[in-house]
């Protein structure tokens, strides 16, 4: 019973890190991005 706490804690803490971590480098990468992604749309 007391291993099953800590493993949801742990499960819950990588997608709180993983979601936090995306977004600041997606700000840089959506400008670079934009440009590709106009290219594959009309494609």
């Amino acid at each position: 019973m007391n291993i099953g706490q800590p493993i949801r804690e742990l499960e819950v803490e990588p997608l709180l890190y993983p979601t936090a971590m995306p977004e600041p480098p997606a700000e840089p990468n959506l400008e670079p991005q934009p440009a590709s992604e106009p290219a594959e749309q009309p494609a």
